[in-house]
C-alpha cells in the first residue's frame, strides 16, 4: 500500500488549477489525477507538519469578508484603483476616482459606499508595488458593542460570520481606530489585468501599514498553534486517504468520465451542495438518480411547449441511465470523495487551534451570538502558488447556504457578470520530496 501510495504522490505534480475549489471536488474537475493531486496536498500538509521535512505548502485562513475587493497600481496605467473582481471582466470594471465608482455602480450605493472607502484609505498601507486582492470585513458604520458571555466585545459581521474582540484588547482598540478593515490573500502578476495569474503568497513586506486601516495578512505562520502534528495524528491523517484509495480501482474510470464532461461534474458539484444544505453526509448513486430526477422534472415542467419538453426529456434520459448503469461506481466514488473530505477535516481540526478574532453565526430569529469556527482555509503549494479550499462544509458551508446574509450580494441584472478565474501551472517540486520520503517512511 505504501509504494501505491507514493507512486499516486508522484503522479500528481504537473496540471492546472482553473477555479479554487474544494479540495475533495478535485476529483470530479480532474478525475484520478484531481484524486492524486487531493491526496498530494493532504499528505503534504500532513507529513509537513511533523516537522520531519521542509514544508512544502502553507495555508491560509478564509476570512468571510464581502465585498472582494481588487486594489493596487494598474498594470498599464501605473495609476492605484480599487474594484470588485470585475476587475478581470472582458471589459474590465475599475475605479481610480469617486466619479468612477458611483458611473460603475449606480444602482448600488452599498457597494459605492465600501468602494469610495478602499479609494480613499487603501493607498495608506504603503507602497503599492502590484496588484492585490482581499475581503473588505467593515467600515466604521459595521462595528457594534456586543456583549458575549460576561464580557464587551466590538463586533462586525461582513456577511455570515459575526467577528469579535474584546473590548479592552490592543485588537478592538486597533480595529475602533481604523476607518475600514481588510484581510488581503491574494497577489496577482502580469503586464495587462487580462493576463494576470493569482498568487495566494503574495508579499506584502513592503505595506509599512496606517492606523486608518485594520490590515490582515490571511496566511498562518508555521508557528502557530494549529501548525504541527504528532504522529498518531499524521497516521490517522493517512488511514482516511488509505481509505480513499480502495475507491480509486472501482471508481476511477468513472472519475475520468466525469471530468471529461462538464456537464456530470456540474451535476456532481450541485448533488453535493445539495446534501451540504440538506445535512446529508455522504452522497450515494440512489441519491444522485433521485436528486437529477426531481430536478429534470421541475425543469421540465417550466417549459411552455410540448416539443421542448420532449427534447429536454430526451437529453436528460442518458444522465440519469448512466447513474442507474453504474450504481457500484458512482457509490465508489462517493465513498472515495467522503474519504477524502474525512482526511482533510483532520488537517482543519488543527488549524482551528490558531488565536485570532472570535467568531460567531447569528440566530436569525433571536439575534444571540453562538460561537463557530472560521469559514475555512486554503492549502498552497510554495512554489506554484496554487491553492485549494479547505472548509468543513458541514459546518460553515452549511450555514452561508441556509442562513441570510448581511451583505447584499445581489447585483443588477446590467452589471457585468464578474469572471475571477486564476489559472496556476502546478510545480513539480514535490518529486524531490517523495525521495525523501522513500529514503526515510513515514
Amino acid at each position: 500500500m505504501k509504494q501505491k501510495f507514493l507512486q499516486l504522490l508522484k503522479e500528481a505534480a504537473g496540471g492546472k488549477n482553473i477555479h479554487m475549489e474544494h479540495l475533495e471536488d478535485s476529483i470530479f474537475d480532474l478525475g484520478r489525477k484531481g484524486f492524486k493531486t487531493a491526496l498530494d496536498y493532504i499528505h503534504g500538509l500532513s507529513h509537513g507538519m511533523t516537522g520531519k521535512s521542509g514544508k512544502n505548502f502553507f495555508v491560509t485562513t478564509k476570512y468571510d469578508g464581502a465585498p472582494a475587493i481588487v486594489f493596487g497600481r494598474h498594470p498599464e496605467t501605473g495609476m492605484f484603483f480599487v474594484a470588485t473582481k470585475g476587475a478581470f471582466n472582458v471589459k474590465p470594471k475599475v475605479n481610480y476616482s469617486l466619479e468612477d465608482v458611483e458611473m460603475n455602480y449606480p444602482d448600488s450605493p452599498q457597494l459605492q459606499a465600501k468602494l469610495a472607502a478602499a479609494l480613499e484609505h487603501l493607498p495608506k498601507l504603503g507602497e503599492m508595488k502590484g496588484v492585490y486582492q482581499g475581503d473588505l470585513m467593515f467600515t466604521p458604520e459595521d462595528l457594534q458593542m456586543r456583549k458575549i458571555g460576561n464580557k464587551e466585545h466590538v463586533t462586525f459581521r461582513p456577511n455570515t460570520i459575526t467577528y469579535s474582540s474584546p473590548l479592552d484588547s490592543d485588537e478592538a482598540k486597533k480595529i475602533m481606530g481604523s476607518k475600514l478593515g481588510i484581510v488581503v490573500h491574494t497577489g496577482y502578476e502580469g503586464d495587462s489585468l487580462a493576463n494576470m495569474k493569482a498568487r495566494f503568497d503574495p508579499d506584502l513586506s513592503h505595506f509599512s501599514g496606517h492606523p486608518d486601516v485594520y490590515f490582515k495578512n490571511a496566511r498562518m505562520h508555521d508557528e502557530e498553534d494549529g501548525m504541527n502534528m504528532s504522529e498518531k495524528d499524521h497516521f490517522r491523517t493517512l488511514q482516511h486517504l488509505a481509505g480513499a484509495m480502495q475507491h480509486l480501482e472501482t471508481s476511477g474510470e468513472l472519475m475520468d468520465h466525469i471530468s471529461s464532461n462538464p456537464e456530470y461534474a456540474a451535476h456532481l458539484k450541485t448533488y453535493t451542495n445539495f446534501n451540504v444544505r440538506n445535512g446529508v453526509p455522504k452522497g450515494s448513486a440512489k441519491g444522485l438518480h433521485d436528486y437529477l430526477r426531481t430536478r429534470f422534472e421541475a425543469e421540465r415542467a417550466k417549459l411552455k411547449s410540448e416539443k421542448g419538453r420532449k427534447r429536454h426529456e430526451e437529453q436528460s434520459k442518458p444522465v440519469l441511465q448512466h447513474v442507474a448503469d453504474n450504481a457500484e461506481a458512482y457509490d465508489s466514488l462517493f465513498d472515495a470523495h467522503s474519504n477524502i473530505a474525512k482526511a482533510k477535516l483532520h488537517l482543519v481540526d488543527k488549524f482551528r487551534k490558531a488565536k485570532g478574532l472570535g467568531t460567531h453565526l447569528e440566530d436569525p430569529d433571536t439575534g444571540e451570538l453562538r460561537p463557530t469556527h472560521p469559514e475555512g482555509y486554503v492549502a498552497v503549494r510554495k512554489k506554484s502558488g496554487v491553492g485549494y479550499k479547505m472548509v468543513d462544509r458541514e459546518d460553515f458551508s452549511r450555514a452561508n447556504f441556509t442562513l441570510p446574509k448581511k451583505w447584499d450580494t445581489k447585483k443588477p441584472q446590467q452589471q457585468e457578470k464578474e469572471n475571477d478565474n486564476q489559472e496556476k501551472e502546478v510545480s513539480e517540486s514535490f518529486l524531490h520530496k517523495i525521495r525523501r520520503i522513500n529514503n526515510r517512511g513515514y
